[in-house]
Protein backbone atom coordinates (compact mmCIF):
# COMPACT_ATOMS: atom_id res chain seq x y z
CA UNK A 1 0.00 0.00 0.00
CA UNK A 2 0.87 3.82 -0.82
CA UNK A 3 1.78 5.38 2.00
CA UNK A 4 2.77 3.59 4.63
CA UNK A 5 6.14 2.49 5.76
CA UNK A 6 7.53 -0.92 7.06
CA UNK A 7 9.33 -1.77 9.70
CA UNK A 8 12.56 -1.51 8.11
CA UNK A 9 12.81 2.04 7.88
CA UNK A 10 11.65 2.60 11.41
CA UNK A 11 14.27 -0.30 13.03
CA UNK A 12 16.90 2.23 10.86
CA UNK A 13 15.64 5.41 12.41
CA UNK A 14 15.83 3.80 15.79
CA UNK A 15 19.05 2.14 15.43
CA UNK A 16 20.49 5.75 14.23
CA UNK A 17 18.93 7.17 17.39
CA UNK A 18 20.19 4.75 19.83
CA UNK A 19 23.96 4.57 18.22
CA UNK A 20 23.66 8.97 18.62
CA UNK A 21 22.78 8.84 21.90
CA UNK A 22 25.23 5.99 23.07
CA UNK A 23 27.60 8.30 21.56
CA UNK A 24 27.00 11.23 23.77
CA UNK A 25 25.90 9.21 26.81
CA UNK A 26 29.20 7.29 26.72
CA UNK A 27 31.54 10.99 26.58
CA UNK A 28 28.93 12.29 29.48
CA UNK A 29 29.71 9.13 31.49
CA UNK A 30 33.47 9.49 31.02
CA UNK A 31 33.50 13.03 32.09
CA UNK A 32 30.97 12.20 35.32
CA UNK A 33 33.41 9.51 36.46
CA UNK A 34 36.32 12.00 36.00
CA UNK A 35 34.75 14.84 38.01
CA UNK A 36 33.59 12.34 40.41
CA UNK A 37 37.13 10.98 41.00
CA UNK A 38 38.31 14.39 41.54
CA UNK A 39 35.40 14.90 43.96
CA UNK A 40 33.88 17.38 42.20
CA UNK A 41 30.93 16.31 40.43
CA UNK A 42 28.97 19.28 41.65
CA UNK A 43 30.82 21.00 39.20
CA UNK A 44 29.72 18.33 36.41
CA UNK A 45 26.10 19.07 37.13
CA UNK A 46 26.52 22.24 36.96
CA UNK A 47 28.39 22.60 33.97
CA UNK A 48 25.76 20.43 32.53
CA UNK A 49 22.81 22.12 33.64
CA UNK A 50 24.10 25.19 32.08
CA UNK A 51 24.26 23.52 29.15
CA UNK A 52 21.29 21.87 28.46
CA UNK A 53 19.37 25.65 29.98
CA UNK A 54 21.08 27.69 27.68
CA UNK A 55 20.11 25.46 25.08
CA UNK A 56 16.86 25.36 25.28
CA UNK A 57 16.18 28.78 26.01
CA UNK A 58 18.06 29.83 22.74
CA UNK A 59 16.02 27.25 20.97
CA UNK A 60 13.10 28.59 22.66
CA UNK A 61 13.75 32.08 21.89
CA UNK A 62 14.86 31.11 17.84
CA UNK A 63 11.34 29.17 17.85
CA UNK A 64 9.50 32.42 19.01
CA UNK A 65 10.82 34.83 17.13
CA UNK A 66 10.77 32.71 14.13
CA UNK A 67 7.22 31.32 14.72
CA UNK A 68 5.87 34.77 15.35
CA UNK A 69 7.30 36.03 12.19
CA UNK A 70 5.98 33.09 10.01
CA UNK A 71 2.32 33.59 11.74
CA UNK A 72 2.74 37.02 10.34
CA UNK A 73 4.35 36.44 7.05
CA UNK A 74 1.21 34.00 6.46
CA UNK A 75 -1.63 36.00 7.74
CA UNK A 76 -0.18 39.08 5.88
CA UNK A 77 0.19 37.09 2.42
CA UNK A 78 -2.77 37.04 0.50
CA UNK A 79 -3.14 33.22 0.01
CA UNK A 80 -3.13 32.04 -3.55
CA UNK A 81 -6.52 29.74 -4.69
CA UNK A 82 -5.80 26.68 -6.27
CA UNK A 83 -7.00 26.45 -9.73
CA UNK A 84 -10.34 24.79 -10.00
CA UNK A 85 -10.40 21.25 -8.80
CA UNK A 86 -6.98 21.11 -7.51
CA UNK A 87 -6.69 21.19 -3.67
CA UNK A 88 -4.48 23.29 -1.46
CA UNK A 89 -0.78 22.49 -0.20
CA UNK A 90 2.55 21.75 -1.92
CA UNK A 91 3.16 19.28 -4.46
CA UNK A 92 6.58 18.55 -5.36
CA UNK A 93 7.67 15.95 -8.00
CA UNK A 94 5.41 12.98 -7.59
CA UNK A 95 4.79 14.59 -3.63
CA UNK A 96 1.56 16.09 -3.27
CA UNK A 97 1.52 17.62 1.05
CA UNK A 98 -1.87 19.00 1.68
CA UNK A 99 -2.03 22.49 3.90
CA UNK A 100 -1.69 20.46 7.00
CA UNK A 101 0.91 18.41 6.19
CA UNK A 102 3.20 21.44 4.85
CA UNK A 103 2.49 22.84 8.19
CA UNK A 104 3.95 20.00 9.95
CA UNK A 105 7.25 19.46 7.50
CA UNK A 106 7.96 23.32 8.42
CA UNK A 107 7.56 23.09 12.21
CA UNK A 108 9.41 20.00 12.00
CA UNK A 109 12.63 21.99 10.29
CA UNK A 110 12.29 25.11 12.25
CA UNK A 111 12.45 22.86 15.44
CA UNK A 112 15.44 20.99 13.95
CA UNK A 113 17.07 24.09 13.41
CA UNK A 114 15.84 25.35 16.48
CA UNK A 115 17.51 22.81 18.41
CA UNK A 116 20.85 23.11 16.10
CA UNK A 117 21.42 26.98 17.12
CA UNK A 118 20.27 25.76 20.82
CA UNK A 119 23.48 23.27 20.50
CA UNK A 120 25.57 25.97 18.95
CA UNK A 121 24.79 28.18 22.13
CA UNK A 122 25.77 25.76 24.81
CA UNK A 123 29.01 25.61 24.80
CA UNK A 124 29.55 28.77 25.85
CA UNK A 125 27.94 28.47 29.09
CA UNK A 126 31.05 29.12 30.99
CA UNK A 127 31.12 32.47 29.71
CA UNK A 128 27.36 33.26 30.67
CA UNK A 129 28.14 31.56 33.96
CA UNK A 130 31.19 34.28 34.14
CA UNK A 131 28.73 37.33 33.40
CA UNK A 132 25.90 36.28 35.91
CA UNK A 133 29.03 35.09 38.81
CA UNK A 134 31.73 37.50 38.50
CA UNK A 135 34.34 36.84 40.90
CA UNK A 136 37.40 39.14 42.11
CA UNK A 137 41.51 37.46 42.05
CA UNK A 138 41.84 40.23 45.10
CA UNK A 139 44.36 41.47 43.01
CA UNK A 140 44.22 45.16 42.01
CA UNK A 141 45.74 47.30 39.33
CA UNK A 142 48.74 49.79 40.95
CA UNK A 143 47.72 52.76 39.05
CA UNK A 144 43.78 52.70 38.55
CA UNK A 145 42.90 50.61 41.65
CA UNK A 146 40.44 48.47 39.50
CA UNK A 147 40.68 44.58 39.80
CA UNK A 148 43.36 43.00 37.47
CA UNK A 149 41.53 40.32 36.25
CA UNK A 150 37.97 41.64 35.20
CA UNK A 151 35.72 38.59 34.05
CA UNK A 152 32.92 41.03 32.83
CA UNK A 153 32.48 44.56 31.48
CA UNK A 154 32.35 46.95 34.96
CA UNK A 155 29.51 49.18 33.81
CA UNK A 156 30.54 51.98 36.04
CA UNK A 157 34.12 51.96 33.70
CA UNK A 158 32.07 52.02 30.85
CA UNK A 159 30.00 54.90 31.90
CA UNK A 160 33.42 56.88 33.13
CA UNK A 161 34.73 56.40 29.60
CA UNK A 162 31.51 57.79 27.91
CA UNK A 163 31.52 60.46 29.93
CA UNK A 164 35.46 61.29 28.89
CA UNK A 165 36.66 60.18 32.27
CA UNK A 166 40.71 60.70 32.40
CA UNK A 167 42.88 59.98 34.91
CA UNK A 168 43.74 62.69 37.54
Amino acid sequence: MRGQTGPFPVAIAGLVILIALGWLGSGLYSDWLWFQNLQFSSVFLTMLASKILIGLVTAVVFLLVVGVNYYFARRCVKKTLPVTGERGGISFEGITLSAKGAGWVIGAFFAFVALWIGSNASPHWSMILRYFHPKTFGVSDPIFEHDAFPHHWDLDRVDDRRRGWRPS
